[in-house]
Parts: structure tokens; sequence; C-alpha cells
């Protein structure tokens, strides 16, 4: 299984994709569409890592985006948007190629870093100290 988080240069969107295999998307989510406060946000944040930590039980999994036969929607198909994060079950945690270039959650990103997820960049130091940031990695440290 594989996840990607999936963010949007404009800033307006972060979206989590879950595949089975290489190319079967099988869930498809997105948060803050109408923009939300801080804690709305990190308890956004926080819940897109955990569907991407837990997507080997998809199966499970409440919600997402469907069209109109019940087919998960694709997040990631526009020039703006791209992926951030990716996790899979068999290599763990990796950054995507747009994940200082996408925006809005970037966050999660530097929260892994924190963590010990994925390697800190040249960018890190610069955030993550953010209460944002602060507060997901936290998270993400009790999710272990």
């Amino acid at each position: 299984m594989k996840a990607l988080l999936i963010g949007e240069q404009s800033a307006g969107m972060t979206a989590v994709e879950i595949f089975d295999g290489e190319d079967n998307l099988v869930w498809a989510h997105r948060w803050f569409d109408n923009g939300c406060s801080t804690a709305g946000y990190i308890s956004g944040l926080c819940d897109a890592f955990d569907c991407m930590r837990q997507c080997a039980d998809v199966a499970m999994f409440d919600g997402g985006e469907t069209d109109d036969d019940g087919d998960p929607v694709a997040m990631d198909t526009e020039s703006t948007t791209g992926v951030m994060l990716e996790y899979s079950t068999e290599t763990g945690w990796s950054i995507g190629d747009g994940a200082r270039t996408l925006g809005q959650s970037s966050e999660i990103i530097d929260a892994c870093m924190v963590v010990g997820l994925v390697e800190a960049d040249d960018v890190h130091e610069d955030h993550a100290d953010s209460d944002v940031v602060v507060a997901i990695a936290n998270h993400l440290k009790s999710a272990e």
C-alpha cells in the first residue's frame, strides 16, 4: 500500500490518496476546502498523517471523495498540485518532489523532520519551532 500527501501550490488544499499497488487508487480525501482555524488545521493535518500511516487499513476508512460510480476521485490532477510526502508500507516515509513548493501543509513535512521520519532539509530550521509544527510533531510522537 502507498499513501501520498497531496498539496496545492495555490494554498487551497491538503489531500491524501491511497493506492493498492502502484497505480490503483483505492481512497482519496480532501481537507480544508473552506479554510479553518489553527486548531482545525492542526487536527486536519494530524488526521491526514494518520490516514497515511494506517493506509494498510484503508478498507475500514469512512468517507473519501468518490465519483458517481463510487470510485475514488484523484486529487493530484492540476499543474498546481503534487506530492509533498509519501508513505509506503514496504519502504516507509519519503519526501515528495513538491514538498517545499506546494504551500499549505508544509508543516507536516517539518513535523516529520522533527521526529526523524524523514531527513531534515536546509529550510527546516526556519520552521521547526512554529506552534503548528510542534503540535503536529507531538501527535506524530504519540502515534508511534
